[in-house]
């Protein structure tokens, strides 16, 4: 584990791989994209890596995990941590290794977004917006529908935002 460093390039990182990376990546995984992940809890990342993902054991925010990740030849980066400022550091080093990295960064507030923002992101996935828009599609369209939409729920429906 810790040693470890992936070969892949044209790739996938999500940096954390709890409530938010961890149905990221299960979509990711269902579609069968090349996926690096980076997360710090132990049991986690062992677990993922027993299904083949490959998994980096450490903290996104530190240099030697995203070399190890393979961050210069990847195509994207989802941030799903949940502090700004761990999201902010993961930022400034993401942008000097790889500056067309295309980065997606996840927000709690707006305060956090607008930070985030200040740093040069330009996909920044805020949890009160998405939030609002899951309610407002469960009561939108015909009367029948929005008698429809309250009675469904899909594990998979958060994801549609997310993509």
């Amino acid at each position: 584990f810790s040693t470890y460093a992936t070969t892949q390039t044209g790739h996938t990182i999500i940096a954390g791989y709890g409530e938010v990376g961890s149905r990221v990546a299960a979509r990711l995984i269902e579609e069968k994209r090349p996926l690096v992940v980076i997360e710090n809890a132990e049991k986690p990342a062992t677990e993922l890596r027993e299904t083949g993902v490959e998994v980096i054991l450490g903290n996104a925010a530190e240099a030697d995990a995203l070399a190890r990740a393979g961050l210069a030849n990847a195509q994207c980066l989802i941030l799903a941590l949940p502090y700004a400022f761990e999201t902010a550091r993961v930022i400034a080093q993401a942008g000097q290794i790889n500056p067309s990295l295309h980065i997606i960064a996840r927000a709690e507030s707006v305060v956090e977004a607008d930070y985030l923002r200040d740093l040069g992101i330009g996909t920044i996935i805020l949890a009160e917006e998405e939030i609002a828009r899951g309610i407002l599609g469960k009561i939108s369209g015909t009367k029948s529908d929005y008698v429809k939409n309250l009675t469904e729920t899909s594990p998979e429906e958060p994801l549609s935002s997310i993509n």
